[in-house]
């Protein structure tokens, strides 16, 4: 679907899930699993009625009604729950797993030494990363479905399109880019 400001407007209507077994994404239809879960749900919000005067304000180059409509158009939202499994709580919820993780630049520089990452056994790419980030003083913006910017221990921002219109984050899973979103 086009947003009204141009360009793909999904993942601004979708919700996003952690574990999309258990609660899938868009939809939120919840299926209930073997044991307690935890999953997060995301997405950007817009209201139905003033998102649109952002949309207009943005367009018409009116900073202060930008301002004051910012609020109202894509928002990230996001919640963590727990469904209950079928047979209760996890016996061995500690079981883990240990991923290699290294964060390259836009011209294969390294900006994040090769390190190994402990994580829950159905973690997704985006809990290795945000964990990696966090554990070594960057922060990010964005969510499960994209990730817009990283931004380095020393404040440096490093953003979608600073290439060029075709810029922004990528990743690997076992040395292969995926066609998933980094939270599945």
């Amino acid at each position: 679907m086009e947003n009204p400001d141009g360009g793909n407007d999904n993942d601004y209507r979708r919700f996003n899930s952690s574990e999309p077994s258990v609660i899938a994404d868009s939809n939120l239809l919840v299926s209930k699993p073997e044991y307690d879960t935890e999953v997060t749900v995301d997405s950007y919000l817009t209201h139905e009625v003033y998102g649109k005067y952002f949309v207009k304000a943005r367009k018409d180059g009116d900073k202060d009604a930008m301002s004051l409509f910012a609020g109202l158009y894509r928002q990230h939202a996001e919640a963590t729950m727990t469904v209950r499994g079928e047979k209760g709580a996890d016996p061995n919820p500690d079981a883990g797993v240990s991923v290699s993780f290294r964060l390259l630049g836009q011209k294969g520089e390294t900006l994040l030494n090769l390190r190994t990452v402990s994580v829950k056994k159905n973690a997704s790419a985006f809990d290795v990363l945000t964990k990696a980030l966090k554990e070594n003083g960057y922060s990010y913006t964005g969510s499960s479905s994209y990730i817009s910017a990283i931004t380095t221990p020393s404040g440096k921002v490093l953003a979608q399109k600073e290439a060029g219109d075709n810029s922004g984050w990528m990743y690997k899973v076992n040395g292969e880019l995926t066609d998933k979103h980094s939270g599945k």
